[in-house]
């Protein structure tokens, strides 16, 4: 189930809608679908921030709030077409319909997080070495393109482990 968010039609590029998943999904259908549509943010009654689908999204800057509990109703009835959605993946706050209060705050944590992300992003090419002690090697787990290619943008300076169960 998608709800779109408000506003213009999707264009090329512009991603307008929230993927709320109310059961189980593997990460292969998850995959099918963040290929072919242009998911903005995704919302799970199931999994955690380390759920394998968690990690399809952050890559791909898409934030994803998991474990989302729904008072025993299915999640989706609590979001109507045209809803805004305000998410936080780094967080895993969730407001549906916000006031701009929210809005506003949820603005300037994702700015913060631009600043902080721009400051490790500056500093992702310097050798990796704990005080004092000899440089050590920063390698990353991937299943595709995408993940390697945000590993490398963070500064990994390889694959330490290539999921090939996603291949």
């Amino acid at each position: 189930l998608t709800r779109k968010k408000p506003g213009k039609k999707a264009g090329k590029d512009q991603k307008d809608e929230i993927l709320i998943l109310d059961g189980p999904i593997s990460v292969f259908e998850l995959m099918d679908v963040l290929e072919s549509r242009g998911i903005a943010g995704i919302i799970s009654s199931q999994g955690t921030p380390l759920s394998h689908w968690s990690l399809e999204a952050e890559p791909r800057d898409i934030p994803a709030v998991s474990g989302v509990q729904s008072a025993g109703k299915p999640l989706f009835s609590f979001i109507q077409d045209g809803d805004l959605i305000a998410l936080n993946g780094r967080t895993g706050e969730l407001a549906i319909r916000p006031g701009n209060a929210v809005i506003e705050q949820f603005g300037k944590v994702s700015h913060d997080y631009s600043v902080f992300e721009a400051f490790c992003l500056a500093n992702a090419s310097k050798q990796a070495a704990p005080k004092g002690g000899r440089p050590i090697s920063v390698l990353a787990n991937a299943n595709d393109i995408v993940q390697a290619e945000h590993a490398r943008k963070h500064g990994a300076q390889g694959i330490g482990l290539v999921r090939t169960e996603y291949l």
